[in-house]
């Protein structure tokens, strides 16, 4: 067959952190801090036809509870070319300062973090054939809270 359409592939390419470090009050027990998840995601499409991003996200988790989310902008993606997305997630801190498990992490020096990206859109090829495709990629991501540094991050990759 002539056009036969293949997942697009999706990796991250790199993670940061910035922002503040955290402040630690103990009388109420609270953590305050400030700061953005920084993600470059290379989305590669290897077919003969382009790709339009319309449906795409990227949720940030700490222990199942969310934690941030920000919608990916729609794009197009020539015919076996890629494209980096940049995705700026700012953690929703007021959810996390009083979780007793945060807390724990924050006075050990690292937190875990869990980012899922869900990149959906369709293919185009002659103008008239559509093929709807999504893939996903989910990340583990530990961060040295005190540096704000990446300190480790494994990926996994997902296609609907």
């Amino acid at each position: 067959i002539f056009f036969r359409p293949k997942s697009p592939g999706i990796s991250v390419q790199s993670t940061s952190v910035e922002g503040a470090a955290p402040h630690i009050t103990f009388r109420p027990l609270r953590v305050d801090f400030n700061i953005t998840f920084h993600i470059e995601v290379l989305v590669d499409n290897p077919n003969r036809a382009s790709f339009t991003i319309h449906d795409g996200y990227t949720t940030l988790f700490f222990n199942s509870l969310q934690v941030g989310e920000v919608v990916i902008r729609p794009a197009q993606i020539p015919a076996a070319a890629s494209d980096t997305i940049v995705v700026d997630i700012t953690v929703q801190t007021d959810k996390l300062t009083t979780n007793s498990t945060f807390i724990d992490e924050v006075k050990k020096g690292e937190i875990h973090l869990e980012s899922r990206t869900r990149i959906g859109g369709k293919l185009s090829f002659l103008g008239f054939i559509h093929r709807k495709l999504a893939v996903n990629v989910q990340c583990q991501t530990s961060i040295s809270i005190y540096r704000l540094k990446v300190l480790e991050r494994s990926c996994t990759r997902k296609t609907d």
